[in-house]
Formats: structure tokens, sequence, C-alpha cells
């Protein structure tokens, strides 16, 4: 991963104005040359977490993907979108999110394949910290070189998702469940991400901004125009930069605060080199983003004092899942989705079984109907 804590960010209004905004954000980095030789292999990792309606702020926008084909190939690069979203990893199911999210239409258009193939490979993992070798997928493996487009959103149990978190996808459908279940503990879970982030070996971070969710996520929040987009080669120099301007904490985001331990991102906002609008910029406060809600209450404390109560106490005062009876169409992906397999279907809804429960909020993250919300009683 790059040293360079270089980060640049424009504005851009629309998915319209994408490839113009990429190709500019990029300009201060070296431009796309700097990272795509000719004839290389290039992945290009977008955030397909579910089948979703681009306009939703769920996944990386198709207009989004599509600047980034162009710019690839005008390069000399060989494009091959590649990407696990959750759930099942059936052919059937993998090209339906990628019809629905709108990328199957754009890499038609443009000339660039999707690689359907779920095959993975273990690779071993530079200055891990849980994990010495991963699983991830093979496509992903084999690229010369990765770019990464992640979304930015709050999420469940992380607090907040973007580059960083978005190349958990490199691991295959279901596996990711077997993650969540033997890390529950939230810091172990962020270091364990950091260290499938650090097997991919991504090249190249591009963010989509223009429209994203905030409130709530990675899946349920409301859409808002952000209208930005950013490019960096660290993507927690990314991440931090993306949490600066959207008025979060990043202290009170496990992976950030991770990172910030083992020496991969600054401390200090103003040890990144930021670049706004195709210029050096020495006041970040120039590039705040207005009215985006992230909730970032963090339960590391209530942690501490939870180890000290009865485990029943804790189990009625933790945060938990808790599901829509009106909404639920009993459709039961988040019953298979649980990694600790603490939900049963009810009458009406899924049930909980709390004394099982990891708070991963899987259920959430992965609910078609948007009919599961945390429930919070600090």
């Amino acid at each position: 991963m790059s040293k360079d804590y270089s980060v640049s960010l424009v504005k851009c209004d629309t998915y319209d104005l994408a490839y113009e905004g990429y190709k500019r954000a990029l300009l201060p980095l070296g431009g796309i040359e700097e990272f795509v030789k000719p004839g290389a292999k290039v992945v290009i990792k977008p955030n397909l977490l579910m089948s979703a309606k681009p306009e939703s702020g769920t996944t990386t926008h198709p207009e989004a993907v599509r600047a980034v084909i162009r710019l690839v190939k005008e390069a000399g690069g060989i494009p091959l979108i590649v990407e696990s979203p959750g759930g099942p990893t059936t052919g059937m199911f993998v090209k339906g999110v990628f019809k629905n999210c709108g990328i199957s239409k754009v890499a038609e258009e443009e000339g660039a394949e999707i690689s359907f193939d779920m095959q993975v490979v273990e690779v071993e993992t530079p200055n891990a910290k849980n994990m010495l070798k991963v699983h991830i997928l093979k496509a992903i493996a084999d690229a010369d070189v990765v770019i990464n487009m992640p979304k930015p959103k709050p999420h469940g149990m992380m607090k907040y998702t973007g580059a960083v978190k978005n190349m958990f996808g490199a691991v295959a459908g279901t596996k990711k469940m077997d993650y969540h279940f033997k890390q529950s503990d939230y810091n172990d879970f962020a270091n364990s991400i950091i260290d499938i982030f650090l097997a991919t070996k991504v090249t190249l971070n591009l963010m989509d901004g223009i429209t994203t969710m905030h409130k709530k996520g990675p899946s349920s929040g409301d859409p808002i125009n952000t209208n930005f987009l950013m490019a960096s080669a660290n993507a927690f120099a990314m991440d931090s930069v993306t949490l600066e301007i959207l008025g979060a904490e990043k202290e009170k985001v496990y992976v950030i605060d991770q990172g910030i331990s083992r020496g991969l991102c600054p401390r200090d906002i103003c040890d990144i080199d930021l670049f706004f609008n195709g210029e050096k910029c020495e006041d970040i406060t120039v590039a705040k983003i207005e009215g985006f809600e992230i909730p970032m209450k963090s339960e590391k404390k209530m942690t501490e004092i939870f180890a000290k109560m009865p485990k029943w106490l804790e189990n009625i005062l933790r945060s938990r899942p808790s599901f829509s009876k009106t909404k639920c169409k009993k459709c039961n992906v988040c019953i298979e989705s649980c990694p600790a397999n603490c939900l049963s279907m009810g009458e009406k809804a899924p049930e909980v079984l709390l004394s099982k429960c990891i708070r991963c909020y899987c259920c959430e993250e992965l609910c078609p109907h948007k009919a599961v919300s945390i429930k919070r009683i600090f």
C-alpha cells in the first residue's frame, strides 16, 4: 500500500460529469497513466453490497464505473469488473446484483468484462495483525492493478464504510459470515478488515461521493447529494479526509482508529496532502459538506461496562436488531445471512436470540426491504 498520503477531491454535481471529474481528481496524482500501464490487467472493484437502484446511494453508481472503464482503456489497460456481493456466491445471484445495480449494461456498452468467477486463492498478508493468510477472489489476486471504487456511508457495526472497508468484498459471498462470527469483537474485526485490505494490494482508490447515503447504512439510509469525487493511492488517508469533510470523528471509526495505531494512517489531518479542485489546499474546511448525518455513538466504553455485568443484563441493555412487522416480507435473507445463526422466523417477522447475537448487523445490512433497524438504549 502506498505511503503517499496525497488525497485529491473535486466537486462534481452530476454523474454526466463523472469522467471529467475523475480525470481532474487524478491530475495532481500524475493522472491515470501513473497507475495504469499499457497492457495491464486492471480490476475495477465497486461497492455492490446488494441489488439496489443506483439512485438509492447504496452502491457505486454505474456512471462512475463507466467513467473509470474509459480512463483505464485510454491508458491502455484491460478492465475487469470484480465484486462479491453479500449473500450466496451462485452465478445467478451474482449476475442479478450486477444487472440490478446497472453495472451489466454499462460494461456491455463500454466493452468491459465482468468476472462472475467466485474462485478464491490463499494469499499472504503483509504486516498482518490477525490474519497471516486470507482467501480472496482469484480475479483480484491475479490483477496487475486494483482500482477500489468505494461509496462513503454510515455502517451499523463499524460506524462507517468507505475505501478500506470496501475491499471486504474481495472475500467471496458467505465466507464473509465466517469472518464476522470469528471476529465478533469490533476492534478485532476492524483489524481483520485491514488485513484483508492489505492482502488485496490496492493500487488506486476512486471514491464515488456524488450521491451517497446517510443517517443509517450501509443499505437502509436516505440518499443524499454530496457532490464530490475523490482519488488517492492511500485508502486510509482517503477515509480520513472523507470523515473530516462529512463532519464525523475518525477516532470513533474502528478501522481508522486501528489503522492509526498500526501506522497506516496519520493521526493529524494536517499530515495529509489535500488537493481541492486541482489546487493544493491547506484548509480542509473549504471542502466541508453540510447536512450529512452519520451516527457516531461508540460502544467501546459500553463494552467495558458490559463486561462487568451479568450476561442476562448485558443482553437487555446492548444494542440489538429490531424487525418491523409491517415492512418484513419474510424473504429469509436476514436468517440466511446471520453469522451467529441467532435468527428464526416468527409469525410476522424474524425473532432474535440475544444470547447468541454478536451485533454484526448483517441482517440490517442485507435486508432488501429496510425492515431491520438497530435499537440502541444508550
